[in-house]
């Protein structure tokens, strides 16, 4: 299947399939746009989950002293900030060295 929105194209299947449903070619299903909604609140908590894991890591190494111990620095709540900062400048550099690009990095770092 050549597809760039999988969830939308299935919910427009499952809802043309459904008795007395009249399929609009101009116009996307209720259970297309729900299951878009679903795939991007996902993503959007699997993104929060990685980078918190992220920080969360690097504080640890710095806390025992493999890192710059600022880096474990936490906040008012709990939050390992400046790990995060830190992260958040990495990933820029990462991006703006000439050559790179998401994809590149999404190889070297994402999942296998």
């Amino acid at each position: 299947m050549n597809s760039r929105a999988i969830a939308v194209d299935f919910g427009e299947a499952v809802t043309a399939s459904l008795p007395g449903s009249h399929p609009n070619p101009n116009s996307s299903s209720w259970l297309s746009l729900v299951l878009a909604l679903g795939v991007a609140l996902s993503t959007a908590g699997s993104v929060n989950g990685s980078v918190m894991a992220g920080g969360a890591a690097s504080a640890a190494v710095a806390r025992e002293g493999l890192l710059p111990r600022g880096l474990g620095s936490l906040n008012s709540r709990g939050a390992p900030y400046l790990a995060l900062c830190a992260q958040g400048i990495w990933t820029v550099v990462l991006l703006v060295i000439p050559g790179s690009s998401f994809s590149t990095l999404l190889d070297y770092f994402g999942p296998t």
